[in-house]
């Protein structure tokens, strides 16, 4: 038995748990963890060279995956993959043309101008913003996957996560990778620092001002924090997976 006890403190000593200071990442630690490792074969060869995040509560799922994804490429002496990020919902066929203009100087931007993405979200609903902003792309010659960290908490009552990724797929013609079925960061502005600016044309978001109710300095600094912390843990995983492919 002490043995046993040995071999655990031994194996949770090689994990090196992250220890975040706000629940919400610890929380969505696991979502993280499955998703990464569906995504390690795509990471290794290092497929993609764009990361589009899905403003706003995509945005700190993007920051991480982005972050690993610098780690992982500056060790192979490859150019970091260019960020971006846009507002999704309903209203997203109406900044079309924004969309549109921006993504053509980041083509022109790009040496090859032959752009890979990973389309990050923190939740998908009906998979309609999602199809909509698939489609901008496809326009605009961009290949893309569809990376998202929680789907629709009621498919659980039904599916299987395997499921809802060929479900989804099936809808909006992309490969679809999913963590988990449950939402993290949904409405959590205070941390995330970017709102919607849902009353104008613009595809961007807007940061939250110091004199904003939705903006918490302190949140946003843990939040950061924890970006890094949660990328460090993830570089651990990658490292370890990416030998067994």
């Amino acid at each position: 038995m002490k043995n046993f006890e040995k071999i655990e403190t031994q194996e949770k000593a090689e994990i090196n748990e992250p220890e975040f200071e706000l629940k919400e990442f610890e929380n969505s630690k696991e979502g993280f963890e499955v998703l990464l490792k569906k995504l390690v074969p795509n990471i290794k060869s290092h497929k993609y060279n764009l990361i589009i995040g899905d403003d706003t509560s995509g945005r700190i799922p993007t920051l991480v995956f982005h972050g690993l994804l610098k780690k992982i490429y500056k060790e192979n002496s490859i150019e970091a993959p260019m960020i971006n990020f846009f507002i999704g919902g309903s209203g997203l066929p109406l900044r079309s043309e924004e969309i549109d203009e921006t993504l053509k100087k980041i083509a022109n931007r790009h040496k090859n101008n032959n752009l890979n993405a990973l389309l990050i979200s923190e939740i998908i609903f009906d998979g309609n913003s999602v199809k909509d902003f698939c489609e901008i792309l496809k326009n605009n010659n961009i290949s893309h996957d569809f990376a998202i960290l929680g789907c629709d908490p009621s498919e659980e009552l039904t599916n299987t996560l395997g499921e809802v990724e060929r479900k989804i797929k099936e809808e909006i013609g992309e490969e679809v990778f999913l963590g988990s079925f449950h939402m993290f960061f949904w409405g959590m502005k205070k941390m995330v620092g970017v709102k919607k600016e849902v009353a104008t044309l613009n595809p961007f978001s807007k940061r939250t001002e110091k004199t904003d109710e939705e903006f918490d300095r302190e949140e946003f600094l843990k939040a950061r924090r924890d970006v890094k912390k949660m990328i460090d843990h993830l570089k651990n995983i990658y490292d370890k997976e990416k030998n067994e492919i």
